[in-house]
């Protein structure tokens, strides 16, 4: 492993409660915070900074200009580290069923120094009421949704791929560690390391702790290397073998620059997914419950 190329990645928490996050000052607050430390671990020599889900709550293509200026002079200033920010973005076309009032998607952008999106990955798994109402044609007007955005969100394709500067990653966004498949798929057609981009506020430690918990089976699973940027904890790089090697504190600000080694392997839960699992159960079951075999009694002549 020693010998392997490395990629230096760079993990920004930025510690911004979402009600404040919300608010003008905090978006401002934000943008702050995530360009220090983008900057910060560019000068360190991160290849790339990894940043949380929603880390600006803003459709990045249509409002960075506005608004971000601050962050766009950072990357424009380190054009050999790349941001991978979490943002809203305008759903793709084929997800948009009305141009004229657009969806949105929440998405982990690769930028390049223009702060142009060179590669993206939309959030497959969406939070009911949160990010999306069920049935929103009739319930819209009993239920809000806990959202900045006028319009819904719409789920990622699941055939994307999240590609980098560095090749193709394997990503999440939020509790989507909680679902296998969305992960196994992207290895098996090579996603060479993990990320994971979340926002876990307001949640307690016992809740972030279950989803670095999460996060450590995905990598095991996949063989890779995962590194999480959370807003406000737990962030954290963990080892293919499940070993997590760095935590941050929770509730507090913090950046952390890991090195991590892309992999190309393909473990039998990458090759097969789940369907070994309802065939031993099977075979369980066959076996304990089986009929014996037929004996016969003879009596005595």
């Amino acid at each position: 492993m020693g010998t392997a190329p490395t990629l230096a990645i760079g993990l920004v928490q930025g510690n911004i409660p979402t009600r404040q996050k919300l608010t003008p000052a905090g978006i401002q607050l934000a943008i702050q915070r995530y360009a220090q430390g983008f900057d910060e671990l560019a000068n360190a020599g991160a290849d790339a900074v990894l940043l949380p889900e929603g880390a600006l709550p803003l459709v990045w293509s249509r409002d960075r200009d506005r608004f971000a200026a601050p962050l766009l002079g950072a990357i424009a200033a380190h054009p050999n580290s790349q941001l991978w920010l979490g943002s809203f973005e305008t759903a793709p076309e084929a997800s948009s069923s009305n141009p004229s009032s657009p969806s949105f998607t929440q998405s982990l952008l690769a930028l390049d120094a223009k702060g142009q999106a060179k590669g993206r990955y939309d959030k497959i798994k969406l939070v009911p009421l949160g990010e999306y109402i069920p049935g929103e044609a009739l319930l819209q007007s009993v239920v809000g949704r806990l959202s900045s955005l006028p319009q819904g969100m719409v789920p990622g394709d699941r055939a994307q791929r999240f590609q980098t500067r560095w090749g193709t990653a394997a990503a999440m966004i939020c509790y989507e560690p909680a679902f296998s498949h969305v992960i196994r798929q992207q290895i098996a057609a090579g996603g060479q390391w993990i990320t994971n981009s979340a926002n876990l506020d307001p949640y307690s430690p016992v809740l972030m702790a279950q989803s670095e918990a999460q996060d450590v089976m995905r990598a095991i699973e996949g063989d890779r290397w995962l590194v999480r940027a959370t807003n406000t904890g737990y962030s954290g790089v963990i080892s293919p073998l499940g070993q997590v090697l760095w935590r941050s504190p929770a509730r507090i600000q913090v950046t952390h620059l890991a090195r991590i080694y892309p992999r190309q392997t393909q473990t039998p839960y990458v090759r097969w997914g789940d369907w070994p699992m309802p065939l031993l159960l099977g075979l369980a079951l066959w076996g304990r419950f089986r009929p014996g075999p037929m004996t016969t009694r003879t009596g005595r002549e």
